[in-house]
C-alpha cells in the first residue's frame, strides 16, 4: 500500500470514527432527556393522581351534599394530566424528528391566536405579520408560541393585554416577539430559558417552558427575555429561515 492509499484508508477512517461519535454523542442525548421526561411524567401525573383520589373519596363519602368547590380540583387536575400527556407527545415528536420542513410561521400563530381567544375570551390579543414568513421547524413551532402566550395569559395578575409581533429579518432570520402587560417572567424561567443548555428537569414542573427551551436548542435558535417597566414581560424569538418553500397548489 502506497502513501497516497494510505492516507485515504486513514482520512475515511476518521471520518468514519467523527461520524460515529457523532451519532453516539446525539443518542447519549436522547436517552438522557428521555429519562428526565419520564422522572417529570412519573412526578406530576402521581401527584395529580393522588389528588384526583383523594377527592373522590372525599364525595364518595359526602355524596348526598356535593359541594361545588370539591369537584373543582377533578377537573383542574384531569385537565393538567391532559396538558402533560399532549406535551409529552409533542416531546416525543421532537425526539423522532418527524415533523420537520418549512412551515408559514404567519399561519401558525394566526392559528394559535384564534385558539387562545377562544379558551380565554377576556384577555386581548394584537397581532402584527406579514403576508408569510416560512421557518424550518415544523408544526410543533404552533405548540411553542401556544405555551409561550398562554403563560403570560395565565400568570397575570390583571386583564392579559398580548401582542405578538412577526418580522421577516433578511434572508436567514424569522423573528417573533411576544409582549405581554403582566408582573414580568420569574427569575428561575429566564434563567432556564436563556441558559445555554436545555436543564436536567424543568423549574417548578413546567414542562410547557422547558419545551419552548428544548425547541430553541433544538432548532438552533435564540430566546431573548426583556422585562418592562412598570411591569411586563418582551420576549423575542428568532429562528433559522427556510431555504426551501412548499410549492403552491396548482389551480384547475
Amino acid at each position: 500500500m502506497n502513501l497516497i492509499t494510505a492516507g485515504g484508508v486513514i482520512g475515511t477512517l476518521l471520518g468514519l470514527i467523527r461520524e460515529l461519535r457523532t451519532q453516539y454523542n446525539r443518542v447519549d442525548e436522547l436517552n438522557r432527556r428521555n429519562t428526565v421526561l419520564n422522572q417529570v411524567m412519573q412526578h406530576d401525573i402521581r401527584n395529580d393522581v393522588n389528588v384526583i383520589e383523594a377527592r373522590t373519596e372525599l364525595l364518595a363519602d359526602q355524596y348526598d351534599e356535593i359541594n361545588p368547590e370539591d369537584i373543582a380540583p377533578l377537573q383542574r387536575k384531569s385537565e393538567d394530566i391532559i396538558e402533560i400527556s399532549q406535551l409529552t407527545r409533542h416531546v416525543q415528536q421532537l425526539h423522532e424528528d418527524s415533523d420537520t420542513g418549512p412551515v408559514n410561521v404567519v399561519s401558525l400563530v394566526s392559528k394559535c391566536v384564534s385558539s387562545m381567544r377562544n379558551s380565554y375570551p377576556d384577555a386581548t390579543i394584537s397581532v402584527s405579520k406579514p403576508d408569510e414568513a416560512w421557518a424550518d421547524t415544523g408544526e410543533l413551532l404552533q405548540t411553542v408560541i401556544k405555551n409561550l402566550v398562554e403563560n403570560s395569559i395565565e400568570h397575570n395578575d390583571q386583564s392579559p393585554d398580548i401582542t405578538i409581533e412577526v418580522e421577516v429579518a433578511g434572508d436567514d432570520i424569522i423573528v417573533i416577539e411576544i409582549e405581554d402587560n403582566g408582573p414580568g417572567l420569574p427569575v428561575e424561567h429566564r434563567e432556564m430559558l436563556q441558559a445555554d443548555k436545555t436543564p436536567e428537569t424543568p423549574p417548578s414542573g413546567d414542562l410547557g417552558l422547558w419545551l419552548v427551551k428544548w425547541f430553541v436548542d433544538q432548532y438552533e435558535g435564540t430566546l431573548n427575555i426583556t422585562i418592562n417597566e412598570p411591569r411586563g414581560t418582551h420576549i423575542t424569538l428568532k429562528l433559522p429561515a427556510a431555504t426551501k418553500y412548499p410549492a403552491p397548489p396548482e389551480h384547475v
